[in-house]
């Protein structure tokens, strides 16, 4: 059983009081929030020869990635070597990550 004191009816409108007081002040503080804006992908899946590689923040970051991996190869060997890659990038728009 709840025990009831003299002033129950009046903590009852004191809460609601409180309530309405703090909604009266969110008001005044939604402006300052900057809505979502849309701005394109920004963050990009790297393909390479129909496999998953990585992220990457850019698609010419990707590019860069495979010239460096192909010049690496290529410093291995005293002989021509030939590496043939298909490269796709799939972008998408994320918040965090």
């Amino acid at each position: 059983m709840k025990k009831f004191t003299c002033y129950y009816k009046r903590l009852k409108i004191v809460n609601i009081r409180i309530a309405a007081l703090a909604i009266i002040v969110s008001i005044f503080f939604l402006p300052a929030f900057v809505p979502f804006e849309k701005l394109g992908n920004n963050m990009f899946t790297v393909i390479l020869n129909r496999q998953k590689v990585g992220v990457v923040s850019s698609p010419e970051d990707a590019e860069e990635y495979v010239l460096e991996a192909r010049s690496r190869i290529a410093a291995g060997s005293e002989e021509l070597v030939l590496v043939e890659s298909d490269l796709q990038v799939e972008g998408k728009e994320v918040l965090w990550g």
